[in-house]
């Protein structure tokens, strides 16, 4: 929500004069805000897979990342 921006429309829709409005903003933040906490508590996932399965991703990953022109970056 950040990264759009998102928080700081919300945020500032839940102040608007008119009610049916700042209701339905609270009611996008508290879904947003529960559906991130809930998230978060999370623990990650591990994925394994075999050495084709990542060599292939790994090209894939390399591929796209070569057409974006953007830097391959080591993903965790």
């Amino acid at each position: 929500m950040s990264s759009l921006f998102t928080g700081q429309v919300i945020s500032k829709l839940r102040k608007s004069e008119d009610a049916d409005i700042r209701r339905a903003a609270k009611k996008v933040y508290v879904k947003w805000k529960t559906h991130f906490v809930e998230h978060m508590e999370r623990p990650m996932i591990e994925v394994k897979c075999d050495l084709k399965t990542e060599t292939t991703r790994t090209k894939a990953r390399n591929l796209l990342c070569n057409a974006l022109k953007v830097e391959v970056k080591e993903i965790p």
